[in-house]
């Protein structure tokens, strides 16, 4: 196996980082366009959603 390729954790890891940054981004989005205050809840979900992507990311390593 080459060191230099990814396992398959990392990969794993690393898509799912991207799928939930992308959907913090999209309830942010969603917050905005909807420009109603009450839904603050969707603001802690992007955040919480955006923040587990991130360290997914970074755990996935070096191959991003």
């Amino acid at each position: 196996m080459n060191p230099d390729e990814p396992t398959l954790r990392e990969t794993r890891l690393a898509r799912l980082g991207w799928l939930l940054v992308a959907v913090g981004a999209a309830l942010e989005v969603l917050r905005t366009v909807l420009n109603d205050t009450s839904l603050n809840s969707l603001l802690g979900m992007a955040v919480v959603s955006t923040v587990a992507g991130v360290a997914a990311l970074l755990r996935a390593g070096r191959h991003l």
